[in-house]
């Protein structure tokens, strides 16, 4: 999941990053929504896979560009390139990320699980 998030060790102080250290936990953080990791121990061998496991799989993928964005557009740091954020850092580019805004942000019907 975008190697451990490398913009966040690009983006954000160490002590920042040490409360950032999974992805439930940035995204508790960043978007203050709790993920349902619940699925991740489930048996991913058994097919087909059950609904609840396609939902978790899909939610993990889709929460990324929702954090990303989250990161980029709230940030002083990212701010302060005026755009060229990912052109500066071009490592990032040969992370896992590739970071195209496709439409709307996640809905708020998303089976986010908040406590």
């Amino acid at each position: 999941y975008l190697e451990k998030l490398t913009i966040v060790s690009t983006v954000y102080t160490k002590s920042a990053r040490d409360t950032m250290s999974s992805l439930q936990k940035i995204t508790a953080q960043l978007l203050q929504k709790r993920l349902d990791k619940t699925e991740q121990c489930s048996d991913w061998m058994i097919r087909p896979l059950s609904q609840d496991q396609l939902d978790y799989a899909m939610l993990d993928a889709a929460v990324l560009p929702k954090l990303v964005a989250t990161m980029i557009q709230s940030n002083p740091l990212v701010a302060g390139y005026n755009g060229q954020f990912f052109k500066v850092h071009s490592h990032l580019h040969h992370t896992s990320i590739r970071f195209v805004k496709l439409g709307p942000p996640i809905a708020s019907n998303c089976k986010f699980h908040v406590p």
